[in-house]
């Protein structure tokens, strides 16, 4: 299993690796390298996360 394999087992740490991603600055296409995910899956990640923060 590769190291990047984890990440998307485990809900939480894939949310806050998103997060850390997108606090350094880095633009969605860097992000979707980066996580190897697509644009639909950011956006979706991005509003689990916003409807998280409103609880």
């Amino acid at each position: 299993m590769q190291r990047y394999e984890i990440f998307l087992r485990f809900n939480s740490q894939r949310k806050i690796f998103f997060l850390i991603l997108y606090e350094m600055g880095l633009e969605d296409r860097d992000v979707r390298r980066i996580m190897g995910i697509t644009q639909e899956a950011i956006r979706s990640t991005r509003y689990r996360i916003l409807q998280n923060g409103k609880k």
